[in-house]
């Protein structure tokens, strides 16, 4: 349990200075959770929402200008990057354009106490510059009340860790809960689990509004304990019934964090840009698109706006961070734990770090110029000293990130191949001309052997009968083993799936569907079905007011599906031979090849398959 010092006021060269010590019975890394999320602390505190804008002054290691109101007063600042190391300290200074005070800094340090006694002491610091000696009391007054709500805060966050539970020091909204309850309900019908459907509803009526202005599925089904794809798939029926809206995050690849967000996937346009990291990137779909959720106005409205937006908490897989002046140095330790991770410069240079726990170097210097780190790549041992010095002409933050981070976003190419998002938002398209880049797609090819003798013996009327309920044979294979259908052209199908293991198992449901089919249906022995799959980059299109792939990976789908007989399946033998025992256990190689097909120079080795 924690507990509190007498808040200490001092006051020098005109600054306002107020310290206190919280006591608690947590770790530090317990604790770091809650005390780095800067835009949680901020709302339970009681603070505005604040509006940010890119700073305009190039030479400031500034990102942002916030504008926001304490006191019915008129703050505009410019925020500085947060400074932290994890699990020890994190601080942030503030110069103010307009308002009572002049510069705010707010530092928070982790004490272990150490001599065997569990626990941690935090030491929270503010230090306040009045513009003007009349501000003073103000500024003091202002100042107490601010960190009183820190101490409360930070109680309330020990108290939370000491029982387990989640941390909601805020009141939710108010919430529609009828509207609420209806639609749980109604996702019930429909055949959403129950227990998703609750906890959904849960979150919904009585999560904090942090944890319901950006709802990330994935993230969600992690804390539930739910299948990631059941949980997604919850979440879309939950747009249809009013519960949510959908929405689109352009996600920096070295904050991970949303540099854009929109309302439709057609408001996409590409290249991404990071204000904060100052790059620009591609917007692949498998990587740079991220879907997410928020409440349904009609039950619940929230302030879009963000109350921080530089905390810890937002970048979890940033071990520390530090602003660096031009001219000058800064000192990072090297990570307890062995990995892989680098050092990011902004503007994008980066050092890859090899760390390990009994070799490598203890100590190194790296320097920053205008282009490049250097080394780019190094060797140490954990704990080591690492320098960098900026030998640039601009302050520079760098940042240390952990490079294998598991990621818990629900891309804008995993949504595209759920099926619920393939029914419900025909109209999510891409713009017009600006193709997406997926860096790794399944596709499967279909075609029927014989159709042109079918047409002949039993006529067009009939033939077309027995093309369409063949479709419905294939498709029935594919949502339960993970694929949507993406078109049918002809009597042929091209279906997309997320990995090779899931397109392998529908291959094998759709041969195995079929072969029933022929025994039942009347003329089927005239005809067969061949099968073809590959996976490779590709890029998505809007195509015919759909969603459609075109690229290479493609190209030689269909080519693969074209050198298959009836009743067989055709894929690399390469992505065969990586799949899972289980998966490989489903068919027999009754042929290996090398085939040359056209567009690509080298032979493929390829497997002729048939199902058991």
């Amino acid at each position: 349990m924690a507990t509190g010092q007498q808040i200490t006021s001092t006051a020098k060269a005109g600054r306002v200075v107020l310290r206190e010590t919280i006591a608690t019975g947590s770790l530090a890394a317990d604790l770091w959770p809650s005390v780095s999320d800067t835009d949680r602390l901020n709302r339970a505190i009681g603070t505005k929402a604040v509006d940010f804008i890119a700073n305009d002054r190039a030479a400031s290691a500034a990102r942002f200008v916030g504008r926001t109101r304490v006191a019915g007063l008129l703050l505009e600042y410019e925020e500085f990057p947060f400074e932290w190391t994890q699990d020890e300290r994190l601080s942030v200074v503030r110069r103010m354009r307009r308002g009572p005070i002049d510069e705010y800094r707010y530092t928070l340090e982790l004490r272990p106490r150490g001599n065997g006694t569990p626990g941690t002491d935090i030491l929270v610091t503010l230090d306040l510059a009045p513009r003007s000696i009349l501000w003073m009391p103000l500024i003091q007054l202002l100042g107490r009340a601010f960190l009183s709500g820190i101490v409360a805060y930070l109680k309330t966050a020990d108290r939370a860790v000491a029982e387990k539970r989640a941390l909601r020091p805020d009141p939710p909204t108010q919430v529609d809960t009828l509207r609420i309850r209806t639609g749980v309900a109604a996702l019930e019908r429909d055949g959403v689990s129950p227990e998703i459907a609750r906890a959904l509803g849960d979150l919904l009526q009585n999560g904090a509004d942090v944890e319901v202005t950006r709802i990330r599925p994935f993230e969600r089904a992690d804390e539930w304990g739910e299948d990631r794809m059941r949980v997604l798939g919850a979440m879309l029926e939950g747009v249809k019934h009013g519960l949510l809206e959908l929405r689109w995050s352009i996600i920096c690849p070295s904050c991970l964090v949303p540099s854009t967000t929109v309302q439709a996937l057609e408001e996409i346009t590409p290249p991404g840009h990071c204000q904060f990291c100052d790059i620009s990137f591609g917007l692949d779909l498998d990587q740079a698109v991220e879907a997410t959720f928020v409440p349904h106005a009609s039950i619940r409205t929230l302030d879009p706006r963000p109350f921080c937006i530089g905390g810890p908490g937002r970048t979890p897989h940033v071990v520390a961070q530090h602003v660096c002046e031009a001219g000058e140095a800064v000192r990072f330790t090297a990570p307890k734990a062995a990995g892989r991770y680098r050092i990011f410069a902004r503007g994008g240079a980066t050092s890859t770090l090899e760390v390990h726990e009994n070799h490598g170097e203890g100590a190194r210097g790296i320097a920053l110029g205008e282009r490049a780190l250097e080394p780019s790549h190094l060797s140490v041992r954990a704990g080591a000293e690492l320098t960098v010095s900026n030998n640039t002409s601009e302050p520079r933050h760098l940042k240390l990130e952990r490079l294998a981070f598991a990621s818990a976003a629900a891309t804008a190419y995993t949504i595209s191949n759920v099926p619920e998002f393939r029914r419900f938002f025909s109209k999510e398209l891409l713009k017009p001309k600006t193709p997406m880049k997926v860096s790794r797609v399944t596709l499967l090819f279909s075609d029927l052997t014989g159709s042109t003798a079918l047409y002949s013996t039993v006529g067009d009327a009939a033939a077309f009968r027995f093309v369409d309920d063949h479709f419905d044979v294939v498709q029935g294979a594919l949502e339960p083993n993970g694929g949507v259908l993406v078109k049918t052209m002809g009597d042929a199908v091209m279906a997309s799936f997320l990995e090779p293991s899931a397109g392998v198992r529908a291959c094998h449901a759709a041969l195995l569907a079929f072969d029933t089919f022929r025994k039942t249906t009347e003329h089927a022995d005239l005809v067969g079905l061949k099968l073809g799959l590959y996976t490779g980059p590709c890029y998505v299109i809007t195509a015919n007011d759909k969603l459609d792939y075109f690229g290479q990976t493609v190209n030689l789908a269909a080519r693969l599906q074209a050198l298959a007989d009836s009743g067989e399946l055709v894929m690399e033998a390469a992505e065969y031979e990586a799949l899972p025992a289980s998966e490989q256990g489903l068919f027999r190689v009754v042929e290996r090849f090398d085939k040359v097909v056209k567009g690509i120079a080298a032979p493929i080795h390829v497997l002729r398959l048939l199902p058991v």
